[in-house]
């Protein structure tokens, strides 16, 4: 049975944890999409003033922040987490194209400019939010394969005026942010284990305390019934028919008692066990617990 136990156990924090897995995907979509949004706008104001540079990159890859948060925001319950992990994607492609369009202006005629910055940065973000492992991979190819691709797109002159290192900088920032996204996503997965470890093992203290519960308060009574039938034998050996009833049904209760024995083995004792309420323990096992309120959820009045 306390296998049993377990594996319910296992199975509820499963199903909790697939629910909890599809809001952070969406929690991180909800995200992206903000930062796309807010990016964007800083993208724009500082080329503004490059001669040629056009704005509908920007104006596109803004417009599908704003769409994909309202998307976030708006979520039905029943859109998984995979279609965040794509939509995710489609945000990464649609900021690498307007840096892919926009970043050869700057190499073109901005003074100073360090290259690629804004792909690099969206590696660390994507390294930072990206609900799946393939969600991340993609979106970093994309971030940094356009960097790659806008870089030997340039003219020989142009890429000559650029800071030393490139493209190879921008391409281990790429195999940088895979590692780091492949780390945490490991963490995230060993913590769950860990979360799921914890849930079985409390599911079985829990039933192994009930047990102990049971067991402590039909004890008493057990010895009460073979007591009074030790003294009904002897002193009404007529009856000695009903008796025997009496301690059949006592010896299949101490046989009970027995078989329940083993769930002791499961239960970790601390100092506050010496003396249990069985009662009180029981209480609280049979009596449901209130529900907490989900976290995008206003709390009820």
């Amino acid at each position: 049975m306390i296998a049993r136990v377990r594996r319910r156990a296992s199975g509820a924090l499963g199903v909790l944890g697939d629910e909890l897995r599809r809001r952070r995907a969406w929690a991180a979509l909800r995200t992206a999409s903000a930062l796309n949004v807010v990016g964007i706008a800083l993208e724009l104001m500082t080329g503004r003033e490059l001669p040629g540079i056009p704005a509908w990159p920007a104006l596109v890859s803004g417009a599908v922040g704003l769409v994909l948060f309202a998307l976030a925001m708006l979520r039905p319950p029943h859109w998984s987490g995979r279609l965040a992990s794509w939509l995710f994607v489609v945000n990464s492609a649609a900021i690498a194209l307007a840096l892919f369009v926009r970043d050869p202006y700057y190499a073109a005629f901005a003074e100073h400019w360090i290259p690629f910055q804004g792909s690099k940065l969206c590696c660390v973000i994507v390294a930072v939010l990206a609900p799946r492992l393939w969600a991340g991979v993609l979106a970093t190819i994309l971030h940094a394969g356009s960097s790659v691709l806008a870089f030997a797109l340039l003219p020989p002159d142009v890429r000559e005026q650029i800071a030393f290192g490139e493209p190879s900088v921008t391409i281990g920032v790429g195999v940088l942010t895979a590692a780091v996204l492949a780390h945490r996503l490991r963490r995230e997965s060993l913590e769950r284990e860990l979360l799921r470890a914890q849930t079985e093992a409390a599911a079985a203290q829990h039933l192994a305390r009930t047990v102990l519960a049971i067991r402590h308060l039909a004890n008493t009574p057990v010895q009460t019934i073979a007591l009074t039938s030790a003294l009904l034998s002897q002193r009404h050996p007529g009856e000695r028919s009903l008796i025997a009833r009496q301690e059949r049904a006592v010896e299949k209760l101490r046989r009970i008692d027995e078989l329940l024995v083993r769930y002791d083995r499961e239960l970790e004792w601390h100092s506050d066990d010496a003396s249990i309420d069985a009662i009180a323990l029981l209480e609280g096992a049979l009596t449901p617990k209130p529900e907490k309120p989900r976290d995008d959820e206003p709390p009820r009045r």
